[in-house]
């Protein structure tokens, strides 16, 4: 059995990445990404069982990723405007510094597999948020409602933003920007959203 090594692991994520940025989902195959990570065809099944197995790992990790950085310097302590003001810019500067990660896990976001992480996803995250989630609402900050709702209320306009941003196509203004003024501003309305 041959022996992993975690920098072709890392690049076999990266070029996977790269492949579904530019090509799309569907045009992931294991040949074409052995051949963009330099490695042979036989290499890349030490790491990935098959393409299945790729896709469920990349959600995984991307997920992960994305997630540990929107919450880092996140205490429970913090007011629920301080906390989503905290993740919304981590969050920000993740996918300004990471623009194919972010794509890429809206494309994977429609993948059946995408969702089949949760548990792993919750495992790695939840001790953190979740404290955080709590003591505002027992602060009486953040009305009781299914976590899914709480997500797509605090966090889906920041998404719808990016994607705005990045794209440079909007309703209404071809050179759309994020600003920390805009980031505040919707924070604020986000916050009176989700108060009870």
């Amino acid at each position: 059995m041959r022996v992993r090594d975690e920098a072709k692991e890392i690049t076999i994520r990266q070029k996977a990445i790269e492949i579904i940025v530019r090509h799309g989902l569907g045009a992931l195959n294991m040949k074409d990404l052995a051949i963009a990570s330099g490695i042979s065809a036989s290499t890349i099944y030490v790491y990935f069982k098959n393409k299945e197995d790729l896709i469920l790992k990349l959600c995984q990790w991307l997920r992960i990723e994305i997630l540990a950085n929107s919450i880092k310097g996140l205490t429970a302590d913090m007011s629920l405007a301080d906390g989503l003001l905290l993740q919304w810019n981590n969050r920000y500067r993740y996918f300004i510094n990471h623009p194919l990660n972010f794509e890429a896990s809206e494309q994977l976001r429609y993948s059946p597999l995408y969702y089949k992480t949760t548990p792993k996803v919750i495992e790695a995250i939840g001790p953190k948020l979740d404290p955080f989630i709590k003591k505002c609402r027992k602060r009486g900050e953040l009305a009781e409602m299914p976590f899914e709702l709480y997500w797509a209320i605090a966090f889906a306009p920041l998404y719808q933003l990016m994607e705005f941003h990045i794209s440079n196509r909007s309703y209404a203004n071809a050179k759309f920007r994020i600003t920390p003024a805009l980031i505040k501003k919707a924070v604020g309305r986000i916050v009176k959203s989700l108060s009870p």
